[in-house]
């Protein structure tokens, strides 16, 4: 029912793995900087969606969730919280260079783009209230974005090692 916090980081012959429905918590960082490849499905009973749990995964482009889940949704491959109030999860593997946050976001959750090799460009919305604890971590090819007007808070090492933000 749980895959504890870090439990399969680092893991470079991980490729694939498919969750049983009965998954209800993946902890923080679970499986980072894992060598999972493709989408990952998220269960239809998975309630805590870990911090960084597929940080830094480079061979991951999307997620997937049960449309039976009250918890969390995709968009476009990126996890959000059902209401789509948080951006939970964005795949570091993706390849678009520009990703558009959803209008009516207002958090974008901790280490939620850890490692996303490929985004330059990340467009806030106006509804943008905060950025969690190492949000951009690693986002490496990330610049400067423009930080709207209503954002109340930028947790600690949210752009750490992303040297293009000048």
């Amino acid at each position: 029912r749980t895959i504890g916090a870090t439990a399969f980081a680092y893991s470079i012959s991980l490729g694939s793995i498919i969750f049983p429905e009965s998954l209800e918590s993946i902890g923080d960082f679970a499986f980072a900087n894992s060598a999972l490849t493709g989408t990952i499905s998220i269960p239809k009973n998975l309630s805590y969606f870990g911090e960084g749990a597929f940080a830094s995964c480079h061979n991951l482009v999307g997620f997937s969730v049960d449309e039976s889940n009250v918890n969390y949704n995709s968009i476009d491959g990126v996890a959000y919280t059902e209401d789509g109030t948080t951006l939970v999860a964005y795949p570091a593997g993706n390849t678009n260079y520009s990703y558009s946050i959803l209008n009516n976001t207002k958090k974008i959750g901790g280490a939620a783009f850890y490692g996303a090799k490929y985004v330059t460009k990340v467009q806030f919305n106006r509804e943008l209230e905060e950025i969690d604890d190492y949000a951009f971590s690693n986002a490496t090819s990330l610049y400067a974005p423009t930080m709207p007007i209503g954002l109340m808070k930028i947790g600690r090492m949210a752009f750490e090692y992303t040297d293009n933000l000048y």
